[in-house]
């Protein structure tokens, strides 16, 4: 046999045993989401449409403030129906929004209005219900007409009704949103709403030089206030969705390699020994929201992945993705009820450095892990899905609300977050 010959057949044996191993991996991700995922079922309330948990880690924080979980956990069982193709609970993501319709619409949060919006789009993908659709629809209307802000600067959103704040969390959800209702549908006013919130936070001075975002800037009295310079892993993970989404609805290469060197520089800045981490690093020390941060991210990640198409990106968020699900899986064991910390093994005594206890908010964190890594081997997650012909009727919608005429206080434009 020539040497030539022998260097093929080893290469090819080499490619078969990486697919062999890669199968492996992915029955074994694919054995512990469907776990996960019955897990997380237990703790839905039939009664009011929603997952509860009432020994949630921090006091309250699955009660009202909770709304924005239970949207995320809307959106997991959509990507798990479309992954697997298992139906089981679609009947209860079906109620859950019927349910809350109002609610959610009538939130005094428009970040919260902007996550059941992404989850029901994830349904319409899941199911092709048209109904999920209409109501992301809605939502978005309720959040332009709202929501609209003209005292940080002129544009944006406020990030709740009683408008305190205007923050990045809420104007990144609201570009996403409104870029996947164009995607789907090709109403240009989703593409202008989203275009014109863009221009408006790529120059609030609330994306650092080196794209580390902050929360937000305060509003008091009607003013703008100073930056609140907080950031978390979530932030710059949705603003990997932004970047990909704007790069195809503009046909912008520019801004999709943009989004890759954010996700470089993100999954560098956020992870201790290659493990994604919060920078409050403790159960004790973060917000509630926090414990589901980490999983938004890893979520924002594969999807841009997915979108940009490039095959050493796909490698590296692949291998990334993977690693963080090997320590959390060496760690935690498999088909538990994961805990905060993806680099320690669940404990909860409150008294141990090692303090990492979980609950149905680190349970959605953990099970985005699972869904982002298996998302990497579905290109369905890549494209939205066209209308099915015939079953859509173009609700009628207000154009982007205009409000009244007011005194416009100039926003101060930060280079770079200390």
């Amino acid at each position: 046999m020539t040497k030539k010959r022998t260097v093929k057949k080893y290469t090819l044996l080499f490619i078969m045993l990486m697919l062999f191993i890669t199968r492996v991996f992915s029955l074994d991700i694919a054995r512990n989401f469907h776990a996960g995922i019955a897990q997380l079922m237990q703790f839905y309330d039939s009664k009011i449409a929603l997952w509860q948990d009432s020994n949630c880690i921090k006091s309250g924080s699955c009660k009202g403030h909770g709304f924005w979980y239970w949207a995320n956990t809307e959106r997991i069982i959509a990507d798990y129906q479309l992954l697997t193709g298992e139906s089981t609970n679609e009947q209860a993501m079906y109620q859950t929004m019927q349910r809350n319709r109002e609610d959610i619409i009538n939130v005094a949060y428009f970040d919260d209005e902007g996550w059941w919006a992404l989850a029901f789009v994830a349904a319409y993908r899941a199911t092709h219900n048209i109904d999920y659709l209409y109501t992301a629809e809605d939502i978005v209307n309720d959040i332009t007409q709202r929501g609209a802000q003209h005292v940080c600067g002129n544009g944006g959103v406020y990030w709740s009704a009683k408008k305190t704040q205007v923050g990045s969390i809420a104007n990144e959800l609201y570009i996403r949103i409104n870029a996947n209702l164009y995607m789907i549908t090709h109403d240009k006013r989703y593409k202008r709403n989203a275009n014109a919130a863009w221009d408006w936070f790529k120059n609030s001075g609330l994306i650092s030089s080196d794209f580390i975002v902050a929360d937000h800037y305060s509003v008091k009295d009607g003013k703008c206030g100073e930056m609140i310079k907080w950031h978390f892993t979530y932030t710059n993970g949705v603003l990997l969705g932004v970047l990909a989404d704007l790069a195809q609805i503009n046909h912008d290469p520019k801004l999709m390699n943009q989004a890759k060197e954010v996700a470089r520089r993100s999954m560098y800045d956020y992870s201790l020994g290659g493990v994604l981490t919060e920078p409050c690093t403790n159960v004790s020390a973060c917000a509630d929201d926090a414990f589901m941060f980490k999983g938004i991210f890893v979520h924002e990640l594969a999807y841009l992945a997915l979108a940009a198409n490039d095959g050493n990106f796909i490698n590296d968020v692949r291998d990334y993705l993977r690693n963080n699900y090997s320590k959390l899986v060496a760690n935690q064991g498999e088909s538990g009820l994961y805990a905060f910390s993806w680099s320690l093994p669940v404990d909860f005594n409150s008294d141990s450095i090692l303090y990492n206890p979980s609950d149905v908010v680190t349970q959605l964190s953990a099970l985005y892990l699972m869904d982002a890594n298996l998302m990497m081997g579905d290109n369905r997650f890549a494209k939205l899905p066209p209308l099915p012909a015939g079953s859509y009727v173009k609700r009628v919608i207000n154009e982007i609300y205009v409000p009244r005429p007011q005194k416009v206080h100039p926003l101060k434009i930060h280079s770079k977050i200390e």
